[in-house]
């Protein structure tokens, strides 16, 4: 009896379990159809920053994908209308490698020159000495002595308040710098600053004896005894004496002193 009844229950249950197996297979079949088909690559590629080759060169992206790769909204308002501008040009093969446009010749150079703001660099070539890549932006790094947002601007340090080039004589603005000059009798210390020469020391000869030489700023000048006067034609201290003749009216005697 046991027997016969038992294999009726075996069957029972044999085709409980196929009806449940169907219905497992039909749940996940539907599922596919609502679940996200992602990429082979989805492990690196959800937990990092977007590779722009991959996503939007090798392949096409949407806003929401350059997003991704940019991860923030300035830059990529930025680059999403250019970049669809560069698949016009490219993609659908116009070409314009001989028009006068300032689009590169090739998708790939296309692309990421407008995620690169420095390239090519809006710097100033004479004035800049970097470009640094922002969000949507740029920021030139101008050399010494140039300024302005391109460094476009060469500084007049003799005129200019805020760079001062401190000469305190003579000042030469030149192209990104600047050169200090001296009036005559002086010569220029640590570049900037003027400073008297010194004739007397430089020179011991300067002056014929008995004159003697005595420094001043900028000059020098040859000093005679008392009552007589230096000649520099000829290096001589020259003087006049009075004389009284009885006979003649008073004239002065010149004479040499050495």
């Amino acid at each position: 009896m046991k027997r016969a009844l038992g294999r009726p229950l075996a069957c029972l249950m044999f085709l409980v379990t196929l009806l449940d197996a169907d219905q497992f297979l039909s749940q996940n079949t539907a599922s596919q159809f609502l679940s996200r088909h992602t990429r082979a690559n989805t492990m690196f590629e959800e937990s990092k920053k977007g590779n722009l080759e991959r996503e939007c060169i090798e392949e096409l992206c949407n806003k929401e994908e350059a997003r991704e790769i940019f991860e923030n909204q300035p830059e990529t308002e930025y680059f999403y209308p250019r970049y669809v501008g560069c698949l016009g040009s490219h993609r659908v093969g116009i070409n314009n490698q001989n028009s006068d446009s300032n689009i590169p010749s090739d998708l790939r150079t296309c692309v990421k020159e407008i995620s690169d703001q420095c390239t090519p660099s809006p710097c100033s070539k004479d004035g800049s000495k970097g470009c640094k890549d922002g969000h949507a932006s740029f920021t030139c790094v101008c050399k010494s002595g140039w300024k302005g947002q391109l460094c476009e601007d060469d500084i007049d340090e003799c005129s200019d308040p805020d760079f001062p080039a401190g000469c305190n004589q003579k000042c030469l603005n030149i192209p990104g710098s600047f050169h200090c000059m001296c009036e005559d009798g002086y010569f220029l210390n640590d570049n900037i600053h003027c400073v008297d020469v010194n004739e007397c020391l430089l020179f011991p000869s300067i002056c014929e004896k008995p004159a003697k030489c005595v420094n001043a700023p900028g000059m020098y000048e040859c000093q005679c005894p008392l009552g007589f006067k230096y000649t520099s034609t000829s290096r001589t201290c020259d003087g006049e004496i009075y004389v009284h003749d009885f006979f003649s009216q008073p004239h002065f005697i010149q004479f040499c002193c050495s």
